[in-house]
């Protein structure tokens, strides 16, 4: 999904998400400016190289165990 229609979803469902994960495939000049306008929802985005980085950030928030 890219990061804008993230961003969509987040906005449309405040309070419900509180990380998204986008791969480095994107690039940081797409991701930066919509994971800014995420922060003040309070939703994390950030841009992982791959799967188990994005798991292992999840399982420090406790969101997965």
């Amino acid at each position: 999904m890219p990061p804008r229609l993230k961003w969509l979803r987040n906005h449309r469902y405040p309070g419900r998400i509180r990380a998204t994960y986008i791969r480095e495939v994107q690039g940081p000049a797409i991701v930066g400016p919509i994971s800014e306008k995420l922060k003040t929802q309070d939703v994390l985005m950030l841009l992982v190289a791959d799967y188990a980085t994005a798991a292992a950030h999840a399982v420090g928030l406790g969101l997965v165990g």
